[in-house]
């Protein structure tokens, strides 16, 4: 799912590129990498290697997220709920917060 998100950010094939799609197809990867050997130690009962797994694709997850991140979004939800301040012409106005 994470490399479809991606591919259709790039338009579906339609050759449109940037720098942080390529870095989150590349933690895409990673996270399916890591998830074919979480399902290998689930089937295997090797509780070590799911864990060890999981905490890859927590990581790759993360890391997705944060390569697509828009730029000037610091909070950890990017702005989402902020509610615009309407006052034009007043020193300081802007978004409430």
């Amino acid at each position: 799912a994470l490399k479809l998100y991606v591919s259709a950010l790039g338009g579906g094939g339609l050759s449109i590129s940037s720098t942080f799609m390529g870095d989150m197809k590349t933690h895409a990867e990673e996270f399916d990498n890591a998830y074919k050997e979480f399902v290998e130690g689930v089937k295997g009962k090797k509780v070590p290697k799911a864990l060890s797994a999981a905490e890859g694709m927590e990581s790759a997850l993360l890391a997705w997220r944060e390569a697509g991140k828009p730029v000037g979004l610091t909070n950890d939800d990017w702005g989402v709920g902020e509610i615009p301040d309407c006052k034009r012409g007043v020193p300081g106005a802007g978004t409430g917060k």
